[in-house]
Order: C-alpha cells, then structure tokens, then sequence
C-alpha cells in the first residue's frame, strides 16, 4: 500500500523513514494520530500592521479566501505590528501610529475577525 504524500512526492514509508533519520532523539511514531483526513490550514505573516505600507485590504481578502474555500484556521507567524520604528534608518518615517499599546490597539480594532475562523499568533520581535 503506496500512499503519496500530497505535495512532496513521497509515499507514506519514505517520509516515515526520513524523519525517522534525525540525527537527534528518534521520534516516538503515534500511529492512532494518523488518518486519511486532509488538514488545511492557512499562514500568514508580516502583516506590519501600523506601517505606512500596510495592505489591510488585502490582508481582509485573504481572511476572504479563507472563508471562501473551508480554511477554519490561520497561523499568523509574526511581525503583526510594525513596532517602534527603530529598526533602520528611516523607519520612524514610515509609522502612522507610535507607540505600543496604541499599535497594539489599532491591530485589535484593525485585524480581520471572520466568524467560523481562529487565528493563532506567533509573536516574536
């Protein structure tokens, strides 16, 4: 029984079989957590929301496509906010709101919220 996994071109064996080669602690395989079931999810990330540059338009036609196709969770992977505009030079510039409690506001009041999907954050910086 050859399964192929969707995407990399493996079989389920061979993918088994790669994981299983890590240098570090050999993985403990659950095999009860494994179904035919698909898993869609969506990422996304640098939204930089607070920026001179945001695109809060698109970012609420990605939530948009989202809904559209079944997707019922996102992963925001970091840099939701634009921060203190002390990265480079020039980049207290191209703020339009300072401050974090005020970005962080703005990121509350501005960030897509679509019934039927939850967002997970990973912040960082």
């Amino acid at each position: 029984m050859k399964k192929i996994i969707k995407g990399l071109g493996l079989t389920e064996k061979q993918a088994r079989e790669a994981l299983l080669k890590r240098k570090h602690k050999k993985p403990k395989v659950l095999h009860r957590y494994f179904s035919n079931k698909e898993i869609k999810f969506a990422v996304i990330a640098d939204t930089h929301l607070c920026s001179n540059y945001e695109k809060l338009d698109e970012l609420h036609t990605f939530y948009a496509i989202c809904k559209k196709i079944g997707i019922d969770t996102v992963i925001h992977a970091g840099d939701l906010i634009d921060g203190n505009g002390k990265m480079y030079r020039g980049h207290l510039n191209e703020i339009h709101t300072y401050g974090a409690m005020r970005q962080v506001d703005y990121a509350v009041k501005n960030y897509p919220k679509v019934k039927g999907i939850t967002t997970y954050f990973i912040t960082g910086n």
